[in-house]
């Protein structure tokens, strides 16, 4: 199974690969594509390394927390100032694009693993 964690990893790089080389409107689904195969590849590792349970979790923690503390931000400015996304990424849910909550899974979960090796090897 984790092989498959590799594939979405994989996909990942080569949407990366490929962005320069998009137009604007390319680039869009390229960013939504690489959003989604990473925490793909995120999601798929919790499971195999740490369980089912673990990584459901861990999606209801990183996503779901991600969209209150983005929808918070848009509505009051709390937490990251005043801002607001336009529709240049897709449909969106409370004024935030639905595909910010999995972005914060996507970097939520390898920020916390490497966080967890570094600590081991602290001396």
């Amino acid at each position: 199974m984790t092989a498959l964690a590799w594939v979405f990893a994989a996909v990942t790089v080569a949407a990366q690969i490929a962005y320069p080389l998009a137009t604007s409107a390319g680039r869009r689904d390229l960013t939504v594509a690489t959003v989604l195969s990473f925490a793909a590849a995120s999601v798929i590792h919790a499971a195999c390394t740490r369980g089912a349970g673990w990584a459901a979790s861990m999606v209801l923690v990183t996503a779901g927390g991600g969209l209150a503390a983005e929808t918070a931000g848009v509505h009051t400015g709390l937490l990251f100032g005043r801002y607001v996304y336009t529709d240049a990424l897709g449909p969106g849910v409370a004024g935030v694009p639905v595909v910010i909550p999995p972005a914060w899974t996507m970097m939520a979960y390898p920020a916390f693993t490497l966080g967890r090796y570094a600590a081991r090897r602290l001396p």
